[in-house]
């Protein structure tokens, strides 16, 4: 039977003891949440030197989250805390690898080092973050754009000098090394030669 709560002598009252007991929560580290840093851009050139370096943060144990709940903030009762010390590990998200050809880490430092057109792409880096209280977590933590300007050309060497006889047939001259972009970017150009000679008169042999 349910008895209506009010303060009325004609109404029944039953008390009973009961015990409560309240225990501390244990705590758990890792309800802690990390904030990711912001997106790392950087863009650079085939040959470019010295080379272009980037370095990567780490994401941040959230304060917020130390405070969250009672199984956290055990953690951090009479000065205890959670080890939020990590290490960070960086790949090409598409590759899942860093390419050593051109790419090295020292530290939390990329260096870029591209010198082939075949590496002129942008690549996106995923950091993976490693600790104690959580398993790894990753993101992308950076954009690398690789470009290529074209400089200048590297032209031939100086031909040996060839003695023509006039209707003596085609004479044919290679130039080595042929005409190469620098940096080698590989372009595909339209390519005009413009051909200066001396039009002095040629030797004359009897």
């Amino acid at each position: 039977m349910d008895y209506p709560l009010a303060d009325n002598a004609d109404y029944p009252v039953v008390s009973t003891n009961f015990r409560l007991t309240i225990q501390q929560a244990t705590c758990d580290c890792g309800l802690i949440t990390w904030d990711n840093p912001e997106l790392l851009t950087l863009s650079t050139g085939l040959m470019t030197s010295p080379p272009d370096t980037i370095t990567f943060v780490k994401a941040t144990a959230n304060e917020d989250s130390k405070s969250a709940s009672p199984a956290i903030r055990a953690c951090y009762r009479n000065g205890g805390q959670c080890p939020t010390s990590s290490t960070i590990a960086i790949v090409d998200d598409d590759t899942e690898t860093l390419d050593s050809a051109f790419m090295t880490m020292t530290g939390n430092t990329l260096t870029v080092e591209p010198t082939v057109s075949s590496q002129i792409k942008s690549y996106n880096m995923r950091v993976t973050q490693t600790t104690a209280i959580t398993d790894p977590f990753s993101w992308i933590g950076a954009v690398v754009t690789v470009t290529c300007t074209i400089t200048s050309f590297n032209v031939p060497d100086l031909p040996t000098e060839e003695t023509y006889l006039i209707n003596s047939g085609i004479l044919d001259i290679t130039l080595t090394p042929p005409f190469t972009q620098y940096p080698p970017c590989d372009y595909a150009l339209s390519e005009t030669l413009l051909w200066e000679f001396d039009p002095s008169p040629a030797k004359a042999y009897p």
